[in-house]
């Protein structure tokens, strides 16, 4: 059955926290462990941005183990991806129900709400986000989009505009050690917030036997996969390998050069097997993150970006990157 279309006031202010330790008597192990699997799985399908996929998992999740709240949470991103509002604005809730301390489930609730036009149901959302967790980045962000939002609706007679008639253009910094992606929105750029709550996102691409891992989760297991963690790269983007001696020295994973062009290729072990990359290739899969998202903040697919260099990029590196 379809959500109600605007929170209950409650929502204005979270509820008090809750000491007595949630139950998970009807949850047994074997449960339990088959919820965290699905969930890893619909984490997986989500960063790919195969939504609907995800929340299938999600779902899984939530029948294996109802009592946890990131569940709800996860599904109600992916329905406000897709566009099916209610189901996002019911998960949402529910998410807030279970742990109603939880900053982000506010956001999850203010994503869909504004989305759908309610406005001062975003905004009420937001507020219980910022009261309950006052660094919350992504509450933080929602409120102060509502605000233009207002404005916007002031001007325009009463009538929100359709965010979904206007493309948005993205810029990406791709930085050596950091990057991250902003929109232009209002007359001004807004720095996105990734998946982490954080503004910026590391310049780290790892392969692992589960599979390839770009950002945080990278550098968050640097130390236990040397040689199959990627950074630094752009320092050697564009260039000869003669060029990049000293950089090369300091890296910790396979640097060699290409015969038949002379410029640098890292090798890294993949599926038990060694594999060539370009620094191009690396990079690109930073950009990919970044563009990923800007899609998920903004729910909407990406097709236009902006890629800023260093002033001191030839043309080379310009044309690499």
């Amino acid at each position: 059955a379809d959500a109600e279309d605007t929170p209950p006031d409650s929502l204005t202010m979270p509820a008090k926290k809750n000491n007595k330790k949630k139950t998970t008597a009807n949850v047994t192990p074997e449960q339990r462990k088959a919820a965290l699997e699905a969930k890893d799985a619909g984490n997986k399908e989500f960063t790919a941005g195969n939504y609907d996929a995800a929340a299938k998992h999600f779902t899984a999740a939530i029948e294996a183990d109802p009592t946890d709240h990131v569940f709800y949470s996860n599904r109600s991103a992916c329905y406000a991806s897709v566009g099916k509002l209610n189901a996002a604005i019911a998960d949402a809730e529910k998410c807030i129900e279970i742990k109603p301390e939880w900053g982000k489930g506010y956001s999850r609730l203010g994503v869909a709400l504004f989305k759908k036009g309610d406005l001062d149901g975003a905004q009420k959302a937001y507020a219980g986000g910022i009261a309950c967790d006052p660094n919350n980045v992504q509450c933080d962000d929602g409120l102060a989009e509502v605000r233009k939002a207002k404005e916007q609706q002031m001007l325009n007679g009463g009538k929100m505009a359709d965010m979904s008639l206007v493309e948005p253009v993205i810029g990406i910094d791709l930085g050596t050690t950091y990057s991250c992606v902003s929109v232009w929105k209002d007359g001004e750029a807004q720095v996105l917030a990734n998946s982490e709550g954080d503004r910026t996102t590391p310049s780290w691409v790892a392969f692992t036997d589960d599979g390839r891992l770009v950002g945080d989760s990278a550098k968050r297991q640097a130390a236990q996969n040397t040689k199959r963690t990627l950074f630094n790269v752009k320092r050697i983007i564009g260039r000869q390998f003669s060029e990049c001696q000293e950089e090369v020295k300091i890296m910790p994973f396979t640097v060699k050069e290409d015969k038949a062009t002379g410029k640098p290729i890292i090798e890294v072990e993949v599926d038990d097997e060694p594999k060539d990359f370009t620094p191009e290739q690396i990079s690109a899969m930073v950009l990919e993150k970044m563009k990923k998202t800007a899609e998920i903040a903004l729910g909407r697919p990406i097709k236009k970006a902006v890629i800023t260099v260093p002033a001191y990029f030839n043309d080379a590196h310009r044309r690499q990157t």
